[in-house]
């Protein structure tokens, strides 16, 4: 595996097709061994007068590789439930990971991970009615990859960026671990009549395994 010399800055600025990204070194490296490479001093990469690098890519796909690489337990979600899938976005997406070699993202799209994402399961908690309200619940079991670090910090478990130089040198160019997480997306659909006047309000949570209580956002 390249190693990525200590003499490079923290923070890059990447020139995607004229669109500029900044991120971690480590944001990069970590997840992708095309930038392991690329950033060890092996290939001829010379910065532009303004310090960025320049990819030769689309800025809108790679958005969503540098997406990932930054919270790699989200995988990416192209579904509506109108259109379903959309299988163009996805093969466009696996063709840069495969190229970019952010092999966990490249190998759940090859099998179509995507598709185990969406199970409704909306049977369980039946539509409820509340004096002038009529609640809807929809829930979503999804699976998500959660962080290890590699010293085994319970603190740092879902969060990579709280691990420091100790747990960087504890990783000792092994892969980053990930175990797989169970949780649920519920979504409340809220419906109020007053007057002869409906509004709907739209209430998402989510509810981990590992929670004692559900995060609304």
């Amino acid at each position: 595996m390249e190693t990525v010399p200590d003499t490079l800055p923290s923070i890059v600025t990447l020139d995607v097709g004229g669109r500029k990204f900044k991120t971690l070194l480590s944001t990069l490296t970590s997840m992708s061994e095309y930038f392991r490479a690329f950033f060890s001093g092996t290939w001829t990469c010379t910065p532009e007068k303004d310090g960025s690098y320049f990819i030769d890519a689309s800025p809108d796909i790679f958005e969503q590789l540098l997406q990932y690489m930054r919270r790699p337990r989200i995988f990416p979600l192209f579904w509506s439930k109108s259109s379903g899938f959309d299988y163009g976005m996805y093969q466009r997406l696996g063709h840069e990971a495969r190229f970019f070699q952010i092999n966990e993202l490249s190998d759940w799209i090859e099998r179509q991970g995507y598709l185990d994402e969406i199970a409704s399961i909306d049977h369980i908690t039946p539509k409820s009615i509340k004096g002038d309200e009529e609640i809807n619940h929809n829930f979503f079991l999804k699976t998500r990859h959660v962080y290890l670090c590699p010293r085994g910090i319970t603190v740092h478990r879902d969060q990579l960026e709280k691990c420091g130089a100790a747990c960087h040198r504890a990783q000792a160019g092994t892969a980053v671990q990930y175990e797989e997480e169970n949780y649920v997306d519920v979504i409340a659909t809220t419906k109020s009549f007053c007057d002869g006047y409906e509004e709907t309000r739209i209430t998402c949570s989510t509810w981990r395994w590992s929670d004692a209580a559900a995060s609304t956002y």
